[in-house]
C-alpha cells in the first residue's frame, strides 16, 4: 500500500514539473540565437527570430539587462569597462504559445583610447564678426587623422586652426571634432553670441531649466536617388555631441560613423541596415534606433548583382565573375533580417552560373549576400 501511494505521489510531481521543463526547451516555433558585433565598447545585438509575437530579454553580462519587450529584437549597448562579457538572450511567445528558450555567447569589448580636445574662440578686437579658432589636442592615441570644425552642425573647415572666420549676428554652437588612426574620437563644443557691439559666451547668460530629455530622428528619401537618405535628429534639448552608427544587417560587415544633428548617406548596397544615434548633453544622454531597408541601387552600386528570373517561383539565377578559384558562400535573408537559406559552392576563375532554389521559401522579398574571399556582393529577389 505504501509503495502504491509513493508511486502515485511521484507521478503527480512529475506530471506537474515536466510540462514546464519541456516548454522551456521547445524550439519548434522560435530561435534564441543572435548575431553580435562590437566597436570598442559599443556592442550591437541582432536576434535571429524577430517575429511580431516574440518578446526578448537581454542580459549583457555587466550587471545590466533589458526586460521582455517586443521592440528589443535589435539592441545597442555601451559597456563602461573593457573585457569579455557573456550575453544571454531569452525569448518567449507573448501569445501564450510553447516557445521559451535562451542562448548565450561572449562579446569582447575595449575602451576607446583616451584623448581630449578643446579650443579657443577669439574674436577680432575691431570687427566683432571675425573669429580665430585654435584647437588643443590632448594625449591623442595615434597620429591625428582629421580635425574638423562645425558651426550649428555645418562643416566650416578642417585643420588645427581657422583664421578670420566671419559670423553674422546671432548665436552659434561651435564644435571641434578630432579622430586619430588609433581609434580615438574626441569633441568639444561651446556657444558664442555675435553682435555688432560685442560677443560674449552664451553660458554667461541665465538660461531657463532644460525640458525633459528625449531623442529621436526622422529620415527622408531622395526621390531621384532612392538609396540616398537624409537623417535628422529630433529632440527637446540641445545636445553637445551627436554620433550616428550605420550597420548592415544581419552581418555587420558594413559600418560607418557620422556626426552632427543631420547627415546624408548614399547606400551602395541593397539590404537592411540598423541606424543608431547617441546624443549627449549636460547630464542628459539619449539614444534612438530604427531599421531601414534599401530596395534598389541607382548609383554607386558596383557590389550589386542582378538575378533572373525576378520575380521567381522555383529558382533564381545569378552570374558571378571571379578572378581566381574560390569558394562562394551564399546567404539568403528575409525582410526581417532572418537567415532563411545558406549554400556553399566551388567557384572557378571566369563566369560562374549560380542557381538558388526558392521553391521552399514563403512568398515575399529576400536579400542575398554572396561572399568569396574578402569580397561581398548583394542582390534582391522576389519569391512568387
Amino acid at each position: 500500500m505504501e509503495n502504491k501511494l509513493y508511486t502515485l505521489f511521484m507521478s503527480i510531481i512529475f506530471s506537474v514539473a515536466l510540462p514546464a521543463r519541456v516548454q522551456a526547451q521547445d524550439t519548434t516555433s522560435c530561435n534564441p540565437r543572435f548575431y553580435t558585433s562590437a566597436d570598442q565598447n559599443q556592442a550591437f545585438f541582432n536576434a535571429v527570430d524577430s517575429q511580431a509575437h516574440i518578446i526578448h530579454y537581454w542580459n549583457f553580462g555587466d550587471g545590466s539587462n533589458v526586460g521582455f519587450s517586443h521592440g528589443h529584437s535589435i539592441i545597442f549597448h555601451t559597456y563602461s569597462q573593457a573585457g569579455v562579457y557573456k550575453v544571454t538572450h531569452i525569448i518567449k511567445d507573448s501569445l501564450g504559445g510553447g516557445c521559451y528558450d535562451s542562448s548565450s555567447q561572449t562579446v569582447a569589448v575595449t575602451l576607446p583610447p583616451a584623448c581630449t580636445i578643446y579650443f579657443d574662440a577669439n574674436r577680432d578686437t575691431v570687427n566683432h564678426h571675425l573669429y580665430n579658432l585654435t584647437s588643443h589636442p590632448g594625449s591623442p592615441a595615434g597620429a591625428i587623422d582629421t580635425i574638423r570644425w562645425f558651426a550649428n552642425d555645418s562643416l566650416i573647415g578642417t585643420g588645427a586652426s581657422l583664421s578670420n572666420l566671419y559670423f553674422p549676428s546671432g548665436i552659434f554652437t561651435i564644435c571641434v571634432r578630432m579622430s586619430t588612426n588609433g581609434g580615438c574620437r574626441a569633441e568639444q563644443c561651446q556657444q558664442i553670441r555675435v553682435s555688432d557691439s560685442d560677443s560674449i559666451p552664451v553660458d554667461s547668460i541665465p538660461n531657463p531649466p532644460p525640458p525633459p530629455c528625449r531623442v529621436g530622428f526622422t529620415y527622408t528619401v531622395n526621390p531621384q536617388v532612392t538609396n540616398e537618405l537624409t537623417f535628422k535628429l529630433q529632440d527637446t534639448v540641445r545636445y553637445d555631441s551627436v554620433v550616428w552608427t550605420v550597420i548592415s544587417l544581419p552581418d555587420s560587415v558594413y559600418k560607418q560613423f557620422f556626426y552632427g544633428r543631420q547627415f546624408t548617406h548614399l547606400f551602395t548596397d541593397s539590404g537592411c541596415y540598423a541606424i543608431f544615434v547617441m546624443a549627449h548633453g549636460s547630464n542628459c544622454p539619449g539614444s534612438a534606433y530604427q531599421q531601414i531597408c534599401i530596395d534598389s541601387i541607382h548609383s554607386g552600386g558596383g557590389a550589386f548583382i542582378s538575378s533572373y528570373p525576378n520575380p521567381a517561383a522555383s529558382q533564381v539565377n545569378m552570374d558571378l565573375k571571379l578572378s581566381k578559384d574560390n569558394s562562394i558562400y551564399i546567404h539568403i535573408f528575409n525582410s526581417m533580417g532572418n537567415e532563411m537559406l545558406t549554400r556553399q559552392v566551388a567557384g572557378t576563375i571566369g563566369i560562374n552560373h549560380i542557381t538558388i532554389p526558392t521553391s521552399n521559401l514563403p512568398t515575399g522579398i529576400y536579400y542575398v549576400q554572396i561572399q568569396y574571399g574578402n569580397e561581398v556582393r548583394r542582390s534582391k529577389i522576389q519569391k512568387l
